[in-house]
């Protein structure tokens, strides 16, 4: 006879199922674990049976079960309970971490390196809620709101086409930072961080149906929310001179323009804001548009396949990100450390000057910034020091 209690429990498996990691993962409280590495440890008959039901619905070009999952646990929760609303929110952002920590370290390695060997499709983080009893033939299954009640587990679910590269890179840098931040002593900082990164999934989106200009505009919103932009007036140049004001250092390179008639000094990371913002607006406000307007660098020896504004906005706002959390000590330790070490090297600059410059090193971003033209050649900067 099965008992009360057992009838009423409910199974929530949130999961990414097209996903492959070599190991865990967290971000904040939430524990991003491979399906192999759950079903190992599971010790839970039920779940191990509901998991594996599951997971088989999944299947890949050829109708045959993939071999990829991942399943996120709260910490301290490893029975997989049924989630508030609140708790699959936390879920959310936490899945949003871990694709930015990925389409961020793609960016760098594109422009960087010239390195487009390794796609991240943001489908690889199509998150999806299963819900069920251990006794139920049927589950629900909750993808972007929409929830299909009844579904059998001889359903298929078939894997997006184009999904070639299925483990992606991810920045441990980025993720560390955006799991210290889940911290509550930060509130107001987080959820600006994780509004600005929602935005930026969406300009990451891998449907047809959302145009290049569509994905500059959001990312135009990410960067409002991110860097607080609350006066309508003049956001570009607000959105400058926070840039400026957040990642300038003694190695960026200046660059005198005309601005609202007058010519003024910025760094040149400012000046792209500038530059991306026109095209921003040149979108919503309906203005002249052609290929060459989305482009930073054009197809050349240098890039081969070209800059985008895209790429480029991506790798400005993880950058953002990780200052605006240096500021506030809630990373950076290393890189404090090792900026107190070469002050002994450079009695000239003082100590913040110094944590500046070498948050390019931290964030990954210093070869974008030489790629792009945004640092001073060394010669510069040394005998300017000196």
């Amino acid at each position: 006879m099965i008992k009360t209690e057992e009838k009423q429990r409910v199974i929530d498996l949130i999961c990414m199922p097209w996903l492959e990691m070599s190991g865990d993962e967290f971000i904040g409280d939430v524990h991003f674990i491979p399906v192999k590495k759950f079903l190992d440890s599971c010790d839970d008959p039920q779940i191990e049976k509901r998991v594996k039901e599951v997971f088989g619905c999944y299947v890949d070009e050829i109708h045959e079960p993939v071999k990829t999952g991942v399943i996120c646990q709260l910490a301290g929760k490893p029975e997989l309970p049924k989630l508030s609303d609140s708790e699959i929110s936390q879920v959310r952002r936490a899945v949003d971490a871990l694709c930015f920590a990925a389409i961020y370290q793609l960016a760098c390695s594109e422009i960087g390196y010239n390195n487009y060997q390794h796609y991240c499709s943001t489908a690889l983080f199509e998150l999806i809620q299963h819900r069920s009893t251990p006794q139920q033939e049927h589950f629900s299954h909750t993808k972007r709101r929409v929830t299909i009640i009844n579904c059998s587990y001889d359903h298929k679910f078939h894997r997006p086409e184009g999904l070639l590269n299925t483990r992606p890179c991810f920045n441990d840098e980025i993720i560390d930072a955006l799991s210290k931040l889940q911290s509550p002593d930060n509130i107001k900082l987080q959820e600006r961080v994780f509004r600005s990164l929602e935005w930026v999934r969406f300009a990451h989106s891998d449907s047809e149906e959302v145009s290049e200009g569509a994905k500059i505009v959001m990312m135009g919103t990410a960067f409002e929310i991110l860097l607080h932009i609350t006066d309508r007036r003049n956001k570009k140049r607000q959105l400058m001179n926070r840039l400026d004001k957040l990642c300038r250092s003694f190695v960026s390179a200046m660059e005198f323009r005309k601005l609202d008639e007058e010519k003024v000094e910025f760094s040149r990371i400012a000046w792209w804001m500038h530059d991306f913002y026109n095209l921003r607006n040149d979108i919503v406000h309906g203005g002249q548009l052609d290929d060459a307007k989305f482009c930073v660098e054009q197809p050349d020896d240098k890039f081969e396949y070209g800059v985008n504004h895209l790429q480029v906005a991506t790798v400005v706002i993880g950058e953002c990100i990780w200052r605006l959390l240096c500021e506030k000590k809630i990373v950076g330790n290393k890189c404090r450390a090792y900026s107190r070490f070469f002050m002994r090297f450079k009695d000239s600059l003082t100590f913040h000057d110094m944590v500046k410059r070498n948050a390019l090193i931290y964030t990954g971003s210093e070869r974008v910034h030489k790629m792009l033209g945004w640092m001073k050649a060394h010669d510069d900067y040394d005998e300017e020091d000196e």
